[in-house]
């Protein structure tokens, strides 16, 4: 279903958070309902604050390749800003995961042809 309005997708984002925070074990539970919420979320803002999360947390989860296709579906899907947020998070999950690194770099490799300042190279 779709947020239709930022304060609750606000409070929903938030609340899942909290919950991570207050049960590690938790975590990855929590991190998958968020890669779900941006699958649908028409708010940036709360876009870009979960790709941060993602970027920090996920790659200490125990199966941290779940969660790229969700991040990489923001690359191609978002605007500029989101983007950015969702290449950062990729980054992340390369320096952290070592098995993953050779996946991630082709996919940031796609991402240095993007035309927009904020995700790819300077042309």
């Amino acid at each position: 279903a779709v947020v239709s309005t930022q304060s609750t997708g606000e409070a929903i984002v938030n609340t899942i958070i909290a919950v991570i925070e207050a049960n590690p074990t938790s975590q990855d539970s929590g991190l998958f309902h968020l890669c779900e919420f941006i699958e649908d979320c028409e708010h940036g803002v709360l876009a870009t604050k979960i790709l941060h999360l993602l970027g920090r947390e996920g790659p200490k989860t125990a199966a941290p390749s779940k969660f790229i296709r969700y991040i990489y579906n923001r690359v191609i899907l978002e605007n500029p800003t989101v983007r950015a947020a969702a290449v950062a998070s990729l980054a992340k999950f390369g320096a952290v995961c070592m098995d993953l690194r050779p996946a991630i770099l082709v996919l940031l490799r796609r991402c240095v042809y993007d035309t927009h300042d904020e995700v790819g190279a300077d042309k």
